[in-house]
């Protein structure tokens, strides 16, 4: 049990490196980073709009274009899928 826990925790650590790296590749803007932040936090592009005053139009384009670049950058990741190999390795030895 304790092995699975370790290993799950391990598996989480990858993942969260994967994303921080395939992110700062992306070389987000200020506001581009700050919109994706808010709405992963659960706002919606209303609320996001306003805090920014922009409308919902406007945050949802700048969200858009983050995705854009988040999406370049993860297609030229040399280590994308990593911890989906980790866990695969670990569950063959367990």
């Amino acid at each position: 049990m304790e092995n699975s826990r370790a290993s799950h925790t391990t598996d989480s650590i990858l993942i969260r490196r994967e994303c921080f790296a395939i992110f700062r590749s992306a070389e987000l803007t200020a506001r581009q980073a700050s919109v994706v932040a808010q709405r992963l936090d659960g706002l919606t592009f209303d609320e996001i709009g306003a805090a920014r005053g922009h409308t919902k139009q406007g945050a949802h384009r700048i969200f858009c274009q983050a995705l854009k670049k988040i999406g370049h950058a993860r297609t030229v990741y040399p280590y994308t899928g990593l911890s989906e190999v980790y866990r695969g390795e670990i569950g063959r030895v367990s």
